[in-house]
């Protein structure tokens, strides 16, 4: 029986302010890294290369540089105090083997893992597709490793998590005390299987199975969709304490008007881990009305982009209780209260419901 490592939660203090949700970015084919030629083609990877110094670099060089300028980042005297770097798993055919074809961006674990050995201000999240022929034995893998959690983007690793097949993986992964961070609501940057896997409700299997389940993007749908699956997210917080949500990539246009719902409603509160989704921009010009002119043109000059998405949230109102909470977390501390008793009890996954852009709070 594998015995879950804790070389990497022992960096972690219980008032520690982790920064849940960091991509890394790694094109070194060498360990196991990809993608594909669409993406590379594509606006959203073009913008990043040229706004994080990364154009007319060696692949070696991009992880070099883009490494680097995360550790300064966290290095910083101010928080985040650590980061958590994610991998991203293939997407698998039936048969469980690798469909490139269908594979768009792949991160290593063993890349995330080396680069966090390296590093002591990062900590590994690795990713395992439970659709791979070999998912029991890299679940393991990882745990010996020291993995903090386990990252999955059902919507591009094309896997329904509703699926029965995969309850053993689930039961297998609260065994081992590893969170669950899942994308949830629909993918914006990367090209999309299906979105339908971003509904929240398809988690309930994992949570039943007793995993400890963080919902990436509270399954925020943000602007231009028709379908929301917010309240489904909300709706599912006081049957489930062991659900929680991430509030990564929130400070942009797309998912601003989601803040407000999260941090306004004691519930909801309780429930929220604090990321940030780089390398994607946090805009804190798009709080105008809520900071004031002043405020919010001093956190966007902030050169530290995760500096500045913590400092953010600190002026919207998430205090220390809320920005430590993920580290809680990460070390199996937190202790959510027990479901409300009347509270009314989540669908199981359904044809998505039109959208509605009022939230109750």
């Amino acid at each position: 029986m594998t015995t879950r490592s804790t070389r990497f939660l022992d960096r972690i203090r219980p008032d520690s302010i982790v920064d849940m949700h960091v991509h890394m970015l790694s094109l070194v084919e060498e360990e196991g890294n990809y993608i594909s030629k669409e993406l590379q083609s594509g606006v959203v990877y073009q913008y990043l290369m040229r706004n994080l110094g990364l154009a007319n670099r060696s692949n070696r060089e991009r992880e070099h540089h883009y490494v680097h300028k995360l550790k300064l980042c966290v290095m910083d005297d101010e928080p985040p105090d650590l980061a958590v770097l994610l991998a991203l798993d293939w997407v698998y055919d039936d048969q469980g083997e690798r469909d490139k074809g269908r594979s768009h961006l792949v991160v290593s674990n063993d890349t995330v893992l080396r680069v966090c050995r390296e590093h002591p201000e990062f900590l590994p999240a690795a990713s395992v597709n439970p659709q791979r022929r070999d998912a029991f034995d890299e679940l393991e893998r990882m745990a010996e490793a020291g993995a903090v959690a386990l990252k999955v983007l059902p919507n591009l690793q094309g896997f329904d998590p509703a699926n029965p097949a995969y309850r053993p993986f689930w039961r297998r992964l609260a065994e081992l005390g590893l969170p669950l961070l899942s994308h949830t609501g629909y993918e914006h940057a990367l090209p999309s299987i299906s979105d339908d896997y971003g509904d929240p409700r398809r988690l309930i299997p994992a949570l039943e199975e007793g995993c400890t389940v963080i919902a990436a993007h509270c399954a925020a749908a943000g602007t231009f969709h028709a379908v929301e699956y917010f309240d489904h997210f909300t709706g599912m917080l006081p049957r489930y304490p062991r659900l929680y949500g991430d509030i990564s990539g929130f400070a942009s246009p797309i998912r601003r008007t989601y803040v407000e719902p999260m941090l306004g409603n004691s519930l909801r509160r309780r429930r929220v881990l604090v990321g940030s989704d780089f390398p994607i921009p946090c805009l804190p010009m798009v709080f105008l009305k809520e900071l004031g002119l002043s405020k919010a043109r001093e956190l966007a000059f902030d050169p530290n982009p995760l500096r500045r998405n913590a400092r953010l949230f600190r002026a919207l109102g998430a205090d220390d209780e809320v920005l430590q909470r993920a580290a809680r977390v990460l070390l199996g501390l937190d202790q959510p209260p027990a479901a409300d008793a009347g509270a009314a009890e989540a669908d199981a996954p359904a044809a998505p419901r039109p959208r509605s852009r009022r939230f109750r709070s």
